[in-house]
């Protein structure tokens, strides 16, 4: 079974310096022992993320160490699985394949939950991210979608889509513009 969980920890800024603060998790033998076999038996759950999306997920200050809030939670699961984490970085698309390929346990790099995702693999989705946008609240252009900042609202001329990138890129639907448009 593949899993991709789509996306704690906490950080702090002192000084300039970025650091991060761990949450040391017990293990809980009652989950530990409904890991399958193949991952118990090694004793290590092998997490891949994309460690180029900061905060979510990000290469520390020493060059080698993944951090953020996908790494925090990956650490967290596997010590309360009773296992010890391993954190690989690897490049967003390969994450997936390496799921199926049984390279990974899990993969963790802020994925959008998609249909076409979940065909491939299971999902446990614990965060939902979205897209928004602030106007003055008076004198402001008149916006209730991301289709409005292209002119979208009425006028016919130009129209926002919504598509679905293909399965590697990290947001299931942008607003995508037919004509280049600014916003005052």
């Amino acid at each position: 079974m593949a899993v991709a969980c789509a996306g704690c920890g906490v950080t702090n800024r002192e000084a300039g310096t970025l650091t991060t603060t761990r949450v040391s998790v017990r293990a809980d033998p009652a989950i530990a022992g409904q890991v399958p076999v193949r991952i118990r038996s090694k004793g290590v759950l092998i997490v891949a993320e994309d460690a180029t999306y900061a905060p979510d997920e990000f290469v520390a200050s020493n060059g080698n160490t993944v951090v953020g809030m996908d790494a925090d939670l990956g650490r967290a699961i596997a010590e309360r699985l009773g296992l010890r984490p391993s954190i690989q970085n690897v490049p967003f698309d390969s994450i997936i394949p390496g799921l199926n390929a049984g390279k990974y346990d899990l993969g963790m790099s802020s994925f959008s939950d998609t249909k076409t995702r979940e065909a491939v693999v299971d999902f446990v989705t614990y965060a939902i991210a979205g897209e928004s946008f602030y106007v003055r609240a008076s004198g402001g252009p008149e916006l209730a979608s991301l289709g409005d900042l292209c002119g979208g609202g009425g006028s016919g001329s130009s129209r926002a889509r919504s598509r679905t990138p293909p399965t590697g890129s990290r947001s299931p639907n942008r607003a995508v513009c037919s004509r280049r448009c600014s916003v005052p």
